[in-house]
């Protein structure tokens, strides 16, 4: 089930729209923000990711370096 979750993480992240949260948490029972809070925070003041709601995706800038930001959440 992580590699699972890993793969839908990575994809969603590749979206526009992102990762919802709160549908991640529905589906997999485990809640990624409070799991991985210090990282997700990191990317989001170095302005790699924004959070909207239950939303987090990657801001525009940081879909050059996708693979290695991502890495960082799986």
């Amino acid at each position: 089930q992580e590699e699972e979750q890993a793969e839908v993480i990575y994809h969603a992240l590749r979206q526009t729209a992102g990762l919802d949260l709160k549908r991640f948490r529905q589906v997999y029972g485990g809640d990624l923000y409070p799991s991985k809070k210090r990282i997700i925070d990191t990317l989001i003041e170095k302005g790699y990711l924004s959070r909207k709601g239950n939303r987090i995706a990657l801001t525009k800038e940081a879909h050059l370096s996708a693979d290695d930001l991502i890495a960082k959440l799986i």
